[in-house]
């Protein structure tokens, strides 16, 4: 009785399931540039941004540079 059982249900799912399963996977997209030149300009604009944070980092460096060196004069002339 059991096998019955499993055996219909498994038929009925099979039915169920109809001709995808049959079907091929679909293929591939074509082969095509890099985002179709937009790969330059999002490297360009990365660049802009790199020299940005560089040149924020480097007042940054300078102002705290600046900092120790009048901490530094203070804690000489003490």
């Amino acid at each position: 009785m059991n096998t019955k059982l499993v055996l219909s249900t498994g038929l009925i799912l099979l039915s169920l399931s109809g001709p995808g399963l049959a079907q091929e996977a679909p293929s591939p997209p074509p082969d095509r540039p890099f985002l179709d030149g937009r790969g330059d300009r999002i490297d360009e604009r990365l660049d802009r941004r790199g020299d940005r944070v560089n040149e924020r980092l480097d007042q940054r460096g300078d102002r705290i540079n600046e900092a120790l060196d009048r901490r530094g004069d203070t804690i000489n002339q003490r």
